[in-house]
C-alpha cells in the first residue's frame, strides 16, 4: 500500500467513528497516523523542490582555471588530497566557487575526466 491508501484508510476511521462509540485511543492513534502522513509528504514535497532548486542552483562550473590549479598541486602516481587541494584553491587562489566541498570537487573532476577519455575513445 502506498501513502494515499493509508491515508484514505485513516481519514475512514476517524470519519466512521464520528459518533463516540468508537475507543478514543484508537482514534487518537489514528488521527496522529494521518498528521505523520501529512508531515512526510510535505517533506517529501519540499525535499524534491529543494533538490531541483539546489541543482539548478549549483550548476557546477569546472573552469580551466580549477582544472589547472588541481593539476598544479598533483602528482603523477600520487593519490591527490582533495581537502587540501579544495581548500587551498578556494581560500588562496579564489577557485572551486561552485564547489560546496571537496567531495563535489573530486567528483566533477573525475566526472569530466571520463567525459573526455570516451570523447577521445570514438
Amino acid at each position: 500500500m502506498d501513502c494515499t491508501t493509508h491515508k484514505r484508510n485513516l481519514e475512514h476511521i476517524i470519519s466512521d467513528n464520528q459518533d463516540g462509540n468508537t475507543n478514543k485511543k484508537a482514534k487518537s492513534h489514528a488521527k496522529e497516523g494521518l498528521l505523520s502522513i501529512e508531515q512526510l509528504q510535505n517533506d517529501l514535497e519540499n525535499n524534491d523542490k529543494a533538490t531541483s532548486e539546489d541543482q539548478s542552483d549549483t550548476i557546477i562550473i569546472y573552469t580551466v582555471e580549477d582544472a589547472q590549479f588541481t593539476e598544479s598541486l598533483c602528482k603523477p602516481g600520487k593519490n591527490k588530497n582533495w581537502k587540501n587541494i579544495f581548500n587551498e584553491g578556494k581560500k588562496k587562489k579564489g577557485l572551486f566557487k561552485s564547489y560546496k566541498s571537496s567531495d563535489t570537487l573530486k567528483s566533477s573532476h573525475y566526472h569530466i575526466r571520463r567525459r573526455k577519455e570516451r570523447k577521445s575513445d570514438i
